[in-house]
């Protein structure tokens, strides 16, 4: 633009520009629909009635004057003359009247998101007016002959700036002295010919399902190599079993059971999936195996339990017995972990057992263990504190 202004002068710049504008327009008159093709264009009911209305109002053509010079004014200090005043009659170098134009454009861009909030708040009249009149300020301070500090110049080129932007709050000002009819509106929805608007569609869904099937393949391509190296992995949860119906605790216990190789540690407390009293494969294995069983005190409380926790003893387990147990545990050869804790929900009468094939799980449950069995009296003390055992 500024090799044009010096090439063949501003009037002849402004010249093509409004000559390019008006092909612009009529190109678009031209050219452009106002429906789809096949589609008939109902025309508004004001027509040219509502034009004649518009321009025999007063109204409209005193906020039309108000916005040629609130905007002629901008343009002309923005477009054309802001550079050649800062130059000529400020003295300023190319450097500084670049700057001061920048900040006048940052206070219209300022002006356009402040005036709608203001035009809210206050008024769309009473915005317009004060900005209108600040606009006229600024003017007034530019035109004085003195010559102006520059931080002067650029506060009166930012607000310039800014209040020159408050001309598109009478575009809205214009809206609201007319009915909506004879607004202007964009056309939102257009009905369309059904073979147009399915033919639309289904091309559509066609080029999004092209894209899905092209990101799927890529996506095969790179979960392949990742499907490949996890073949030879087991799921990583494989070592811990839930059980909750009794009979299958019944049959996962007597399974651990069978392949105990060395010692059972046993947390024994109710609710029970099989009373001691009831426990045979217990019995054999306590007699074949290192057993150590910490039982509650409250089993003295039924002499039916006390009297299977007596035959659990002369198979040859080890008993203590203490206060309170935590929770239902089994540990079996340092290796397997079945433990039980009641449901939080529906109360001690149900089970939730967990199974769990994991060293250093039992490991650690083993230490419990030993505290609790370290904490335990034996049968004959607990007996004598708290009844006669079942003969």
């Amino acid at each position: 633009m500024a090799w044009l202004n010096a090439a063949y002068g501003w009037r002849a710049i402004f010249g093509w520009g409004a000559l390019a504008i008006l092909l612009s327009a009529l190109a678009l008159m031209l050219a452009v629909r106002n429906t789809p093709p096949g589609v008939e264009w109902r025309a508004g009911a004001a027509g040219g009635a509502g034009f004649a209305q518009v321009f025999r109002d007063l109204r409209f053509w005193r906020i039309a004057l108000l916005n040629f010079f609130h905007v002629g004014v901008l343009l002309a200090v923005q477009g054309l003359w802001g550079g050649p005043y800062l130059l000529d009659v400020a003295g300023l170098v190319p450097l500084a009247v670049g700057n001061l134009l920048l900040a006048m454009g940052a206070g219209v861009i300022a002006g356009y998101f402040v005036s709608g909030w203001l035009a809210d708040r206050y008024g769309v009249q009473r915005a317009v007016t004060i900005s209108a009149a600040a606009l006229v300020v600024c003017l007034a301070g530019l035109a004085l002959p003195a010559r102006l500090p520059l931080p002067l110049v650029a506060l009166l080129y930012c607000g310039l700036g800014f209040c020159g932007a408050f001309n598109i709050m009478e575009l809205a000002q214009v809206r609201l002295l007319f009915p909506p009819h004879m607004s202007g509106r964009a056309v939102n929805y257009v009905a369309s010919p059904p073979d147009t608007a399915i033919d639309r569609l289904v091309s559509d869904h066609r080029k999004a399902l092209d894209e899905l099937e092209r990101g799927a393949n890529a996506m095969i391509g790179e979960l392949a190599a990742a499907f490949q190296e996890g073949q030879h992995l087991n799921d990583p949860l494989d070592y811990i079993e839930v059980l909750r119906d009794r009979r299958a605790i019944n049959e996962r216990f007597a399974e651990l059971q069978e392949g105990i190789k060395e010692e059972i540690l046993v947390f024994t407390k109710p609710p029970y999936a099989t009373p001691p009293q009831e426990e045979e494969k217990g019995l054999e294995v306590a007699a074949s195996h290192s057993a150590r069983s910490v039982y509650e005190f409250s089993i003295f409380d039924d002499p039916a339990t006390i009297a299977g926790v007596q035959h659990f003893i002369e198979a040859g387990e080890q008993a203590r017995f203490v206060e309170q147990l935590p929770l239902k545990l089994v540990i079996i050869d340092e290796r397997y972990v079945m433990f039980g804790m009641e449901d939080p929900v529906a109360g001690s009468s149900e089970l939730t057992m967990m199974v769990v094939e994991h060293p250093s799980l039992a490991a650690t449950l083993k230490a419990a263990f030993e505290t609790f069995w370290t904490q335990g009296i034996s049968f004959d003390e607990a007996n004598e504190r708290f009844g006669q055992a079942a003969s």
